[in-house]
């Protein structure tokens, strides 16, 4: 009995461990599903919600508690959600699994797109007991699956579109896609492409060329482009540039295939040797007219007619090909002719070329005809007997005499042509002759003007004002002299190559359309004087005062502009006029400093007073910003105060170099605070009578304009050195260099191209150097600006 009772009590020691582990599965199974990534939900049969996990919480936006007993339909955001759910019951009411997409709908009216898994939850007597849906948000990957759709679409209507053959292929060399060009080439439909070798598609000598590159390119992981000549499936054999790549997977940058594009250039081979054989027949061609060109330059660039001869001689030899020639001139009586110039080539000639000769023979007979004669059998010819004892031997001879005024001035003798001269020499000849009968009228006109010419260039080049004659209609530039190419910086070759457009700055009002109003006016005329901006052969402007007006040279109307310059004057003027701005406003600052310092430190002293009340410390930041911009506008104040040309300095005897080393701590400070750079490049230099005080303000503003223009990492440099009989100071910066529209107003005050900025940094340091009789002036480019302060030396202080 004893032992019945401890089986029983130790089958219910057993049962209720059984029950604590199932009770601890059962918790254990809850949290899980607690806790799941994914959405769970689990309804009744009548489609009510028993329960949702904490991540359908977060997805939906629904707490538990609002969700609880309502119908699951809530969650659904299709338009035909009533539907759907029917659909769902009735699934699930037959034993189904329902697996679908779902759009589902959160508390803020928002929607993403679930992924479901509906089945029927049984007990142990596989009874359903409730349902239950798993989901998965899968709207980002759809969206990837539209992006990446979207893009297959694009890539392969590009592919298609594209006119040129396009291919890709794998590294076995197997062809894996192509476009519609591609199979138009090979007569082949992509699907009898794919999957086949170069070997299958070309002939055997284009495919060996075609694998072998690609193997050369696969093996490179490389591009690749190379001219070669394919077949076409219409059975021509075309030129072709290959442009081939490989291609590599995304994830260990292997290489799986090669792309490549085919350009036809069939069409420019052939066009190409078109062009090359027409260019052979042309230089055939083109011998004889640039011997005549050559012929005609000589007498177009003339300077001496003994050149222009032997040119003419040259080319008249190399065209007809005739070994031996001459050019001789004639006296006014025939008698006493001289041989101008002999090129006897290879044979030797006995007889001295200033030996006079006669006019007899053949000769005789060229000038009474005044055309060309020539004799291939002049050896047994009767004008054999006529030439000279030592003459050079000569088997064939043509004349061609220089008629000027119907007068034979001249000869061009021609000989031993191999296989004799003809007609068509005879034509270039008398070109040739033409041509250097000219030259010779030329050279003779040419020393009859030499003398006048001279004396009204004398005349012309001694004025002390810059002249120049100006074509009426176009403006060119016809004569200039030496005032003008030293006013514009030409010699009087360039100056006379260029046109008026060439000599105007052509900024408003002084631009091409204004001068071409006045050069009308004036050839009606009408006398002008006027003020003119102009520019040198550099590019730098110029002030002018022109005088311009008609006039008759030989018949023909100019205009002629007698120039002034007057930049010096234009300078001084606008030097005065800036400095008469600047003490005006120094005037107008001294006057009205006082009265608008004075309440201002008052309205400062109770902002401060006002900061050490408590009941006022929720407004101390605006106090703070108040102190601040009235402190900036004392600032200005003293910058204005600074523009007074009669504001007192004390000056003294003291080394510019010695006072930038002493602030130059003060300017590292400022550099090291912008990730600058800064170098000290100072010389030996006499002392200078200046007020400290405003040459360290000089100094600094130049400083910080310069700091202000730089990057980070740039170097500001200050140099000081003595140059002629100045003291200069340099402050350079590698900034972006300063506009050419503002270049022309530094030291305006309120300029300025910055958003804070007063406009007054620069005009204080125009100021003070105008106080210390110094200049500024600038250059700067785009690698940046170098300011230049010059102080002249008294003879007391060098």
């Amino acid at each position: 009995m004893k032992e019945l009772i401890d089986l029983r009590k130790e089958n219910a020691e057993l049962k209720l461990k059984l029950e604590q582990k199932e009770s601890e599965m059962h918790y254990i199974l809850a949290q899980v599903v607690e806790h799941l990534p994914n959405p769970i939900v689990l309804t009744d049969f009548n489609s009510r919600i028993t329960y949702v996990n904490k991540s359908l919480e977060s997805h939906t936006g629904y707490t538990r508690a609002e969700l609880m007993n309502e119908p699951v339909v809530i969650l659904n955001a299709e338009k035909n959600a009533e539907k759907i759910q029917e659909d769902i019951y009735n699934r699930l009411r037959s034993g189904e699994v329902y697996d679908k997409e779902i759009i589902q709908r959160r508390k803020d009216g928002s929607s993403y797109l679930g992924d479901f898994l509906i089945f029927p939850i049984y007990n142990d007597d596989t009874i359903p007991i409730a349902w239950a849906s798993v989901q998965q948000d899968i709207t980002k990957r759809k969206q990837a699956e539209c992006t990446l759709h979207q893009h297959a679409h694009f890539l392969q209507t590009l592919l298609e579109t594209i006119p040129n053959p396009v291919f890709f292929k794998d590294t076995d060399g197997l062809y894996l896609g192509c476009n519609p060009a591609f199979e138009e080439w090979v007569g082949l439909p992509k699907e009898k492409v794919m999957g086949r070798s170069v070997y299958d598609i070309w002939p055997i000598t284009t495919a060996n060329v075609l694998k072998t590159m690609d193997d050369e390119l696969i093996s490179k992981i490389d591009t690749q482009v190379y001219e070669t000549t394919i077949p076409h499936q219409d059975g021509s054999e075309r030129n072709v540039v290959f442009y081939k790549s490989t291609y590599v997977t995304g994830g260990n940058d292997s290489v799986v295939g090669v792309v490549g594009l085919i350009v036809d250039i069939t069409e420019s081979k052939r066009t190409e040797r078109m062009l090359w054989d027409a260019l052979e027949e042309a230089k055939q061609r083109a011998t004889e007219i640039t011997a005549f060109l050559e012929s005609t330059s000589a007498i177009s660039n003339q300077q001496d007619f003994k050149d222009t001869a032997k040119a003419n001689l040259e080319a008249c030899l190399k065209l007809i090909e005739a070994p031996i020639g001459y050019i001789r001139l004639y006296s006014e009586d025939s008698i006493d002719n001289d041989f101008l110039l002999i090129d006897n080539g290879n044979f030797k000639c006995g007889i001295d070329p200033s030996t006079p000769i006669p006019i007899r023979g053949l000769p005789a007979q060229a000038c009474k005809t005044g055309k060309v004669v020539y004799d291939n059998d002049f050896a047994n010819s009767k004008w054999f007997n006529c030439l000279p004892d030592g003459h050079v031997n000569v088997e064939n001879v043509l004349l061609a005499p220089m008629v000027c005024k119907n007068k034979p001035k001249g000869m061009i003798g021609l000989g031993n042509k191999p296989g004799g001269f003809n007609s068509n020499d005879v034509k270039i000849a008398t070109v040739f002759a033409e041509h250097t009968a000219i030259a010779l009228q030329n050279s003779q006109l040419l020393d009859n003007l030499i003398l006048s010419v001279e004396n009204y260039r004398t005349i012309f080049n001694a004025v002390n004002d810059a002249i120049i004659l100006h074509e009426m209609e176009t403006g060119k530039i016809i004569d200039a002299n030496k005032k003008a190419c030293q006013l514009y910086g030409c010699t009087h070759h360039e100056l006379c190559s260029l046109n008026v457009a060439d000599i105007i700055a052509d900024v408003p009002p002084y631009t091409m359309d204004n001068a071409t109003t006045l050069m009308r006016r004036a050839s009606r005329g009408e006398p002008l004087l006027f003020e003119w901006l102009g520019k040198d052969k550099s590019g730098e402007h110029l002030w002018v005062e022109v005088n311009l007006k008609s006039a008759v040279i030989q018949g023909k109307k100019y205009l002629l502009a007698v120039t002034r310059n007057i930049s010096e004057r234009k300078k001084m003027e606008q030097e005065m006029a800036r400095l008469d701005r600047l003490n005006l406003v120094g005037q107008m600052a001294a006057g009205i400093g006082h009265e608008v310092r004075n309440p201002m430190t008052t309205v400062r002293g109770f902002l401060q007073m006002f900061q050490g009340k408590k009941e006022l410390t929720t407004y101390k930041k605006y106090m703070d910003l108040m102190i601040e911009e009235l402190d900036r506008a004392n600032s200005i104040i003293t910058q204005f105060l600074s523009l007074a040309k009669d504001k007192p300095v004390e000056k003294k005897m003291m080394n510019l170099t010695n006072i930038i080393v002493t602030i130059f701590p003060l300017i590292q400070a400022e550099v090291f605070k912008s990730n600058l750079y800064s170098q000290l490049e100072l010389s030996n230099i006499p002392d200078l009578l200046v007020d400290e005080k405003e040459i360290r303000q000089l100094i600094l503003n130049l400083v910080r304009n310069g700091l202000e223009e730089m990057e980070v990492g740039k170097t500001l440099t200050i140099k000081t050195f003595t140059e002629a009989n100045e003291v200069i100071l340099a402050v350079s910066d590698q900034g972006k260099g300063i506009e050419p529209a503002i270049l022309d107003k530094l030291g305006t005050p309120f300029l300025t191209t910055k958003d804070e900025g007063t406009g007054l940094g620069l005009a204080v340091c125009f100021s003070i150097a105008a106080r210390h009789n110094a200049s500024i002036d600038v250059e700067t480019s785009s690698e940046g600006s170098t300011f230049f302060v010059r102080f002249k030396l008294t003879n007391w202080e060098r």
